[in-house]
Formats: C-alpha cells, structure tokens, sequence
C-alpha cells in the first residue's frame, strides 16, 4: 500500500464520518418532529375534551342548584353543595396528581423513544404526513447502519495499512531505487578505501 492509499482510506473515512454524524443528526430531528407532532395532537384532543367536560359539568351544576332550589330549599343551599363536590373533587385530583396526570403522561411521552438515535443527509427530507415520517425514519435507520457498516470497512483497511509488516514492505518498496545504486556506491567506497589504504602503506 502507498501513501496515496493511506491519504485514501483517511479521506473516504472522513466522509463517512461526517455522513454519519448528518444521518444520525437528521433522525434526531425527525424524531423528535415527530415526538412534537403527538404531543402536540395529544395536547389538543386533552384540551377539547377537558373543555366539553367542563360545558356538561357547569350545565349539569346548574341543573343540580335549581332542582334543588325548586324541590328542597334554597338555590344557595344548592351553590354550596356544589361548590363542596368542586372542592372535594379538586382536593382528591391534587392528591392523586402523580397517579392521574403525571405518570399518564411520561410514559404516553416515553413508550416509542427505545431508540432514540439512528439517521440520513442525502439532500433534504419532505414529510408531508404521519406515514411519510415513519417511512422517512426507516430509510434514515437503514442508511445509519449501512454507513457504520462502511466507517468499520474503512477502519478496518486503515488498521491494515498500518500494521508494521505492510509498513516495512512499503518502507522496503520505496527504497528500491537504492538497491540498484546502492552496489555501485559499495564498490565506490572499497576502492576508495583500498587506494587509501595503499598510500598509507606507500608512506
């Protein structure tokens, strides 16, 4: 392997890389669009429903204080009663709070988020409706293991190239030129030596 490879292997790596960290960067946000978009739902099917029970309830509490000022006693005898059952019931939902709203409400928020990072940059992604989402965030899921599958390929021939036997043949590779001169400067370097040595001897 040569230096261009190496550079290769470093460059292609680098690439994946940041593929990488876009694909699982793009699966974060469609997550948590997506993890919006239910809460957002949720929160408005909650707010007109809490709404609707509100209407029925203050109608039904009218209908309670005038049967009981019709029937019984006074109409503020009958405000009272109600306004009791308002305080007792709003007394027992604050106790039980954690029970009633709190944990409803974190696991609806949590019981899709296992897997909350996995993702896919190959130009922008239009999601138009909920099943376009799911299916975006497949694709993204898919594309995020192919490229980790390449980032360990790539890793993989990196950690080749640079094991010291392949280091040693490349090292041994460009130094060929040296061979073939290297014999020439030997015999150089002896018959220098030799002629030296001869006119020491001579002196």
């Amino acid at each position: 392997m040569t230096t261009d490879s190496i550079q290769q292997i470093l460059q292609s790596l680098r690439l994946e890389l940041g593929r990488q960290i876009g694909l699982r960067t793009q699966l974060a946000g469609l997550l948590v669009s997506k993890k919006a978009a239910a809460i957002a739902t949720q929160l408005i099917t909650i707010i007109l429903l809490f709404g609707i029970i509100s209407m029925v309830i203050f109608f039904l509490s009218f209908a309670f204080v005038f049967w009981y000022g019709n029937n019984l006693g006074p109409y503020h005898h009958g405000f009272l009663i109600i306004s009791l059952v308002y305080a007792i019931g709003g007394l027992m939902v604050y106790l039980n709070r954690r029970k009633l709203i709190l944990e409803p409400i974190f696991r609806k928020l949590t019981e899709n988020d296992r897997s909350f990072m996995q993702a896919s940059p190959d130009g922008p992604v239009t999601v138009n409706s909920m099943e376009d989402l799911d299916k975006q965030l497949e694709i993204i899921r898919l594309k995020v293991e192919y490229s980790e599958l390449l980032l360990q390929q790539e890793l993989l021939r990196l950690g080749d190239s640079l094991h010291p036997v392949v280091l040693l043949d490349r090292l041994m590779e460009q130094t060929k030129p040296l061979k073939l001169i290297g014999p020439k400067i030997l015999d150089l370097l002896l018959a220098f030596l030799t002629r030296k040595k001869n006119e020491t001897k001579e002196d």
